[in-house]
């Protein structure tokens, strides 16, 4: 990723590869259908980061990907009214700015310049809002369903479902906008829309382990600040692998593992640091046991 700027506190940075949508804009000769989905995105995101800063959440950067943009919050998002709700602030301005264009474009009392882009415009932020709610990963819809599934699935589970239901919504995306006789317009929208999904899908699956190690120094942090943070305790047998151990870790809270043997009794415990360090050593199928023997 690419500095290209600061606005306020929070930084902004820009894929190398931002260069392939305008290429293929530019092929396709539909240069100003790429500015207004960039415009849609970006103001949907913008949105979000408006939502988490009055909610007290500072936004350490947002970056410009090839298709689309992604705000990242820098500390962890305290309950799940706070999740919902940042979550649905984006979706909820691209359908209230397509009804909006649509409102003035039907007007037969206005005569506004530029009235076709307008009524683009208004398309763009309606297939946006549309698709930005469906319960996939990393989907706002989906950052909704995953908040209400950790209630019933640990955290790594409701993840997994919630990506694969997002790599087959960009996939039947992609597959409707070369199958379906439409405009070449609608066809544009729907392939960036697609090929970003499956993308940004990717890119969520590769965090893994990254992604733990960051929560863990996000709370970290948020201690050091003075935020109270849930502890939770879990109690294991020592036969549990790291791997399953891990897949209960909740990014909300801290969690410690209680180790039990086969009397019941608790022969130790592991942080959350100490469990990932000792998958780092011995590998995700190591046991409990073991993890703890390397403390």
């Amino acid at each position: 990723m690419m500095r290209i700027g600061r606005v306020g506190n929070t930084e902004l940075e820009c894929s190398p590869f931002i260069m392939l949508p305008v290429l293929y804009a530019l092929l396709a000769d539909q240069p100003g259908t790429l500015l207004l989905n960039l415009l849609a995105l970006l103001l949907h995101e913008l949105c979000h980061s408006v939502a988490a800063h009055a909610m007290g959440y500072r936004v350490k950067r947002i970056e410009l990907q090839p298709f689309g943009f992604v705000a990242r919050i820098e500390k962890r998002i305290a309950s799940r009214w706070d999740e919902l709700a940042i979550a649905s602030a984006g979706p909820l301005f691209s359908l209230v700015t397509s009804v909006a264009c649509g409102a003035l474009c039907s007007s037969q009392n206005l005569q506004l310049p530029g009235s076709a882009l307008i009524a683009q415009f208004g398309r763009i932020n309606a297939l946006l809002g549309t698709v930005n709610l469906l319960p996939a990963l990393p989907l706002d819809g989906g950052r909704m369903a995953e908040s209400i599934l950790r209630s019933f699935l640990p955290p790594r589970s409701a993840s997994i479902i919630l990506l694969l239901l997002g790599a087959g919504a960009g996939g039947i995306i992609i597959a409707s906008s070369i199958v379906l006789t439409i405009d070449s317009e609608l066809r544009t929208m729907m392939l960036i829309m697609g090929v970003f999904l499956l993308l940004a899908v990717l890119k969520e699956s590769k965090k893994g382990r990254e992604a733990r190690v960051d929560g863990i120094l996000r709370r970290l942090e948020a201690i050091r600040s003075g935020d109270g943070i849930p502890v939770r305790f879990i109690a294991l047998h020592e036969s549990v692998e790291g791997q399953e151990a891990l897949s209960l870790v909740d990014s909300r809270g801290i969690v410690y593992i209680l180790v039990l043997n086969d009397a019941m009794e608790e022969i130790g415990r592991l942080s959350e640091a100490s469990l990932i360090d000792g998958i780092a050593q011995l590998g995700m199928q190591a046991t409990l046991y073991a993890i703890l023997k390397l403390h």
